[in-house]
This record gives structure tokens, C-alpha cells and sequence, in this order.
């Protein structure tokens, strides 16, 4: 008995870990299906999308979370109908938890923030050349006004996601252990 316990615990994937991912997948597409489907919703849909993959950072580990971001990605790209929609997914959102996850795990703290400042920024400007149309309700008229609007959602954003977190880590994680 003690050899099964054993294999199981050295597991990288428990069954605790791939049921919360089918769950989590769930309400990662519906996120996503929303932010393609209702305009005045979009940014929450997308950010709602990202608290998923730091949760299974949280409860298993990063090969867990990384397995689950290209889960999820893959699944979106296959399954949804909006293909444009699921962009910001994969070039921002998605993959922020597995950032802001090494960002908490690390001891040099600025320079790990610097970091993941730098992949935001790229990310969200790289999404901004690869698909403006979903940037058109923001009504921005210039790209040079887009920088700050983008500097301040990202501080924003970081923020929120650390506070969701840190909710997280406090209310919810003992229920669901």
C-alpha cells in the first residue's frame, strides 16, 4: 500500500488536479465564448479567463498549470467560433498565472517584476499589430494614446489579479483541499 501511496503523491497530475482542470476548462471557454460573443463584457470575460491557470498553479504545480494554459488554448482554437477572439487568451491572459506564479515564487522580486511587466507590455502590443479589431470599442484614436491606457490596465490588472489571489490563497483553498 505504501508504494501506491507513494506513486501517487509523485504524480504530477492527481486526480484532484485533472478534475479541477476539466472544470476549470469549462468556465475558461465559456470566459472566452463571452469575450467573443458581448462587446461590453470583453475585458471581464478575458480577465475572469486568467484566474483559472494560477488556481492550478496553487494546487498542483507549474507542469500542471503550463499543461492546463495549452489545454485550454488548443481547446479554444478548437471548439469556439470566434478565432480572433481567443488571440488575447493566448498571447496575454492566459499564460499571466504561469508569470505572476514565478513572480510570487521568487526571491529577487524586482527583477522577476520587471520581467513580467516587459511580457505584458509585449504581449499586449503584440496582440494590438496582430488583431486591432478587437481594440475598436476602446476608441482610442492614436497609438500613441494607447500606450498609457495600456500601461494602466496592466497595473491594474497585475493588481487585481494578486488581490484574486491572495482571496484565494485565504477563503477558498482550505474548502476545496
Amino acid at each position: 500500500m505504501s508504494k501506491t501511496n507513494s506513486t501517487n503523491h509523485s504524480s504530477a497530475f492527481s486526480t484532484k488536479t485533472i478534475s479541477l482542470c476539466g472544470i476549470f476548462l469549462v468556465f475558461t471557454l465559456l470566459f472566452l465564448f463571452l469575450a467573443g460573443s458581448i462587446s461590453n463584457i470583453q475585458m471581464i470575460s478575458y480577465c475572469l479567463s486568467s484566474i483559472f491557470v494560477i488556481i492550478i498553479l496553487e494546487e498542483s504545480n507549474l507542469r500542471a498549470g503550463i499543461a492546463f494554459y495549452v489545454a485550454s488554448s488548443l481547446l479554444a482554437l478548437l471548439v469556439l467560433p470566434n478565432k480572433l477572439a481567443i488571440v488575447p487568451y493566448i498571447l496575454f491572459f492566459g499564460h499571466y498565472g504561469i508569470w505572476y506564479y514565478w513572480y510570487t515564487k521568487t526571491k529577487n522580486k524586482y527583477l522577476v517584476h520587471a520581467i513580467n511587466y516587459l511580457v505584458a507590455n509585449v504581449s499586449v502590443f503584440t496582440i494590438y499589430f496582430t488583431c486591432k479589431e478587437l481594440f475598436v470599442a476602446l476608441k482610442i484614436p492614436s497609438f500613441i494614446l494607447f500606450i498609457p491606457v495600456v500601461e494602466v490596465f496592466i497595473f491594474l490588472f497585475d493588481y487585481m489579479y494578486g488581490r484574486c489571489l491572495y482571496y484565494y490563497r485565504r477563503d477558498v483553498k482550505s474548502k476545496i483541499s
